[in-house]
């Protein structure tokens, strides 16, 4: 009797810690989702190398996700700094 007890508990046990885990695992969470960290940056000079400031730099990447045939497009645009310098970076998964 005892016994029986047992593995019914842990059958059922077992089920509510299967669909707690399932349920919990989303892609807004990244749970055991890799991910990459993509950093670009530079200096923007004219033909004397000096900075130029205010220049609009573009970044346009297209990635896939998950062996998926539709690809992604992420584009995104700065502006450069008094310096000339500018830097993106963006977390992707």
């Amino acid at each position: 009797m005892k016994t029986n007890f047992l593995n019914l508990f842990n059958v059922i046990l077992s089920a509510l810690v299967g669909l707690l885990g399932v349920v919990s695992c989303d892609m807004r969470s990244k749970y055991g989702v890799p991910y990459a960290t993509l950093q670009v940056s530079g200096e923007i000079t004219d033909t004397d190398n000096r900075p130029l400031q205010d220049i609009k730099v573009q970044l346009k990447v297209e990635f896939n996700k998950f062996n998926d045939p539709q690809h992604y497009p992420y584009s995104e645009a700065v502006l450069t700094y008094p310096d000339g310098s500018y830097s993106f970076s963006k977390q992707h998964w």
